[in-house]
């Protein structure tokens, strides 16, 4: 087993709260919640990244959970600016 540390716990967090965000703002005709999630899921990225070697990480197991977190991300940030009608890039 992997444990994680404080940027990939806080990913990890941020992420499973998307179907509540997503059932919220639906709920409430409310995309700016949408809006507001994809910031904070962005940001919470950014920190782990800022934080934790990636590719470059020696333990293999550490290695790819980071790797599913950074594809994860990706394709709920992917998702979540589709809702709004914001496409993304394939590559940034």
């Amino acid at each position: 087993a992997v444990g994680l540390n404080k940027q990939e716990a806080d990913l990890v967090k941020k992420i499973y709260e998307w179907p509540a965000v997503l059932q919220d703002a639906a709920s409430s005709y409310n995309p700016a919640a949408i809006a507001h999630y994809s910031y904070e899921v962005a940001r919470t990225y950014n920190s782990f990244y800022q934080e934790n070697q990636i590719l470059r990480e020696e333990n293999e197991a550490k290695r790819n959970l980071r790797l599913a977190l950074t594809e994860k991300t990706g394709l709920l940030l992917k998702d979540t600016m589709g809702l709004l009608g914001i496409t993304m890039p394939e590559r940034m």
